[in-house]
């Protein structure tokens, strides 16, 4: 699952039941972790393997700094909390964490992280309704 030369590469914890993952995300608000993970989160379960350790398995996110980083010291960072066993981070069920990131194409972006169980993730309802014509 994981290539020893990426240090960024998912792996799976000895049980096989949990995966990391470090994503990038985008955004179109101020930067609302809330919201902005609400976003993330319906993005990911439209994209995402359906059975894997992802993004898309997470409900809730800890922000780990107020301060806005780079995305290269947001990735290493999001790194030593996942690899070195963090608490804030380790429980698959648990929140996923998040540092504030200038965004690539919007004003904010977030890197988001985390151990999530390799599972299907929730279902959920559709991102918008469309109105039958009556």
């Amino acid at each position: 699952m994981s290539d020893s030369t990426d240090p960024y590469a998912p792996r799976a914890n000895a049980a096989g039941t949990a995966s990391t993952f470090i994503d990038y995300w985008d955004t179109f608000t101020n930067g609302d972790l809330a919201h902005d993970f609400t976003e993330a989160v319906d993005q990911a379960r439209w994209g995402d393997d359906p059975e894997g350790g992802t993004l898309a398995n997470k409900e809730t996110a800890i922000q780990i700094t107020d301060k806005v980083v780079d995305y290269d010291f947001a990735r290493k960072l999001a790194a030593e909390y996942l690899y070195g066993d963090n608490p804030l981070v380790l429980d698959p069920y648990g929140p996923a964490g998040a540092i504030p990131v200038p965004g690539k194409y919007n004003e904010h972006g977030w890197v988001i992280f985390g151990w999530a169980p390799i599972e299907a993730f929730p279902k959920h309802e559709p991102r918008c309704a469309i109105p039958h014509a009556s």
